[in-house]
């Protein structure tokens, strides 16, 4: 069965390939809009990959640029028509958000440094519903958001899944979500994570490394699907980086990996960090 990528990835290598096209052939936004009948606004956003583009418009760009091979462009525009499996959530997510669900679900290989908590696709439910009230989340808005977490976990993990590979500070293991059984749960997840899934630890003795500057995730696609990309996230907003900035996110988890304890070592310490937490109502073992 072939995986389901979801619209948000073709959108944006085809906004891409359109961009270039007009380029090539001297054409303005305002020109390729006046020729289409429609705003230079539009024209932008299927540039930016931000809405799709019907089969009858795309010829028109087509043959505005004079292209003559066809075929990956259509598909392209094809692919991003689709709608993606979060499409009955859209009311409620941000754009950004959006698109973090359509590279997730089009990803073959995930790589991720995280400092402060589990990450998304390998958190427990009940350690997700805890993270929306440490937000400061509404519980209608809390519920929402633990569904929608859910439902991505099971769409990435268990069609086709990607080569996921994280690697998690120690704070992340010993930052308290929830009560006690919460915890032990969610390392217990961690133990034994999804099919195709690695963790490292990265313990505090490794005091000096680049990845103290905040997490990031860097995303790989199907070759002839997109160029890979770095999502980073933070309380601004989310930034989604490629090519120059890209050899910098791979140099910081490369060399966080080559710092962290191995994956057989990292067991280990999860298992240890797990066996110190007692049962609710009991005071932590020392």
């Amino acid at each position: 069965m072939a995986k389901a990528i979801g619209p948000t990835v073709p959108r944006w290598q085809l906004g891409e390939r359109l961009t270039g096209l007009r380029e090539e052939a001297g054409m303005t936004l305002a020109e390729v809009a006046d020729e289409m009948d429609c705003s230079e606004w539009k024209i932008r956003r299927i540039e930016q990959g931000q809405v799709g583009v019907t089969r009858p418009e795309l010829r028109t760009l087509l043959d505005l640029y004079d292209v003559e091979d066809r075929e990956p462009l259509e598909e392209l525009q094809q692919l991003g028509r689709q709608r993606g499996w979060w499409s009955r959530y859209s009311r409620y997510l941000a754009p950004n958000h959006a698109n973090l669900l359509g590279i997730e679900s089009a990803a073959v290989s995930i790589r991720a440094w995280e400092p402060l908590v589990i990450p998304g696709l390998l958190q427990t439910e009940p350690y997700a519903r805890g993270l929306t009230r440490a937000n400061l989340q509404s519980d209608e808005d809390g519920a929402r958001s633990v569904e929608i977490k859910i439902a991505r976990q099971k769409l990435v993990w268990d069609d086709d899944p990607p080569a996921a590979w994280y690697v998690l500070d120690e704070s992340v293991l010993k930052r308290k979500i929830g009560d006690n059984a919460i915890m032990r749960e969610q390392l217990k997840r961690l133990i034994d994570p999804p099919n195709r899934c690695t963790i490292q630890i990265l313990p505090y003795d490794k005091a000096e490394h680049p990845g103290a500057a905040g997490g990031l995730t860097i995303f790989e696609f199907d070759q002839d699907l997109h160029s890979p990309i770095a999502y980073i996230e933070s309380q601004a907003g989310s930034l989604y980086l490629e090519e120059a900035e890209l050899d910098r996110c791979r140099s910081v988890i490369d060399h966080t990996m080559a710092l962290a304890l191995s994956p057989a070592e990292s067991v280990e310490f999860i298992r240890g960090v797990l066996g110190r937490i007692s049962p609710d109502h009991q005071e932590d073992k020392q």
